[in-house]
């Protein structure tokens, strides 16, 4: 349970989608709906250009057009942060994304460790070393289910001992010891900020020193999840498990396929975008149409 003073990377942080109209393009209009209403929900700040927003299928024009944009509309909406998703499995990428998100405005960049070629820790480390020559602020994110490689706490510990740009992690680990681990060695750390990235582990994550959540559920559910993490940063634990309970079913149901085909179907319902996603990923199956309509979203205004 957190109840330390505010830190600036703490709260929700929206990953954001992409919106695509049918056509493919990525829908503009659409994008500054997104932020202007997610704004105005409390949440700390977004997070474009992740897994949630198929950076995988956006070319690299387009993911920098994506974070420039966000940047700026984010701007005339108040105190919201940025951590610009800017991990690729080549590190030349990465740091082309990184210094094109730092020199755009943006307070942090989100890289993630690189996928599919399973580098070992010398590799790992001589990649963000790389990455932090841009002096942008870094968060790691570690997410092993998709990369094949899981950061160990040791792994974590060398990185942030060895690169003073790294500032934090978006841990989506699915292994509770393993979060609750990290959780409690960075729990009392002025410089190192622990984020979820495990929806259905956010409160674990808070509970245990944790300081907020890069939270693929606040797109469908953002007053909920600002709630949840306001009500973990007051001590409120009872209160926080109530509500835990209470959208644990809820979440669960945003996941039923590959993120983000069902949470795009599910925000399209609330918010009017499109669910269009790009291949590799298809349309969402009819049980997962059946499983979102069942949340019965109501649109906002």
């Amino acid at each position: 349970m957190n109840t330390t003073a505010p830190r600036p990377f703490d709260g929700i942080f929206v990953p954001l989608i992409t919106p695509f109209h049918p056509s493919m393009e990525i829908d503009w209009d659409g994008l500054r709906r997104l932020i202007a209403f997610y704004a105005k929900q409390g949440v700390a700040g977004f997070a474009p250009c992740g897994s949630t927003g198929e950076a995988s299928t956006l070319t690299v024009e387009e993911h920098k057009a994506v974070i420039s944009f966000v940047i700026d509309e984010a701007a005339s909406h108040g105190n919201v942060k940025i951590i610009a998703a800017t991990g690729a499995n080549d590190t030349q990428v990465a740091v082309d994304l990184t210094r094109h998100a730092h020199q755009a405005g943006a307070d942090a960049c989100l890289t993630v460790t690189p996928y599919y070629v399973r580098p070992n820790q010398s590799g790992v480390l001589g990649h963000y070393q790389r990455i932090a020559e841009i002096g942008s602020p870094l968060f790691l994110y570690n997410i092993p289910l998709r990369t094949g490689l899981n950061l160990s706490l040791e792994d974590i510990e060398l990185l942030v001992q060895e690169v003073p740009e790294i500032i934090g992690i978006k841990e989506a680990t699915a292994d509770i010891q393993q979060l609750i681990a990290v959780t409690h060695r960075f729990a009392d750390s002025d410089r190192f900020t622990v984020l979820s990235g495990e929806d259905s582990l956010l409160f674990d994550c808070c509970a245990h020193g944790g300081r907020g959540s890069i939270c693929a559920a606040s797109l469908v559910y953002p007053r909920e999840m600002v709630q949840l993490h306001a009500l973990l940063s007051a001590g409120h634990l009872h209160q926080a498990a109530e509500l835990n309970r209470h959208m644990r079913p809820k979440v669960r149901a945003l996941f039923c396929e590959s993120n983000p085909v069902a949470m795009k179907l599910a925000v399209s319902k609330i918010l009017g975008t499109s669910p269009t996603v790009r291949l590799p990923l298809g349309p969402a199956s009819e049980q997962a149409i059946q499983i979102i309509d069942g949340l019965a979203l109501q649109r906002e205004e």
